[in-house]
């Protein structure tokens, strides 16, 4: 689809520097859990308009 995104230049390394925050899970495994979550979820979302 024209409006996916095909790269991105996410870098979190700023955070890493000022706050010494790093991830608790890989990218995969956060995408699996919001997935995970979005389906658990799917009547909190209902109400919401976009």
């Amino acid at each position: 689809h024209k409006a996916d995104m095909m790269t991105t230049w996410a870098d979190i390394s700023k955070a890493h520097r000022l706050l010494g925050w790093k991830p608790q899970v890989s990218f995969s495994e956060g995408i699996m859990k919001t997935v995970e979550w979005h389906k658990s979820n799917r009547g909190l979302l209902a109400d919401i308009r976009i």
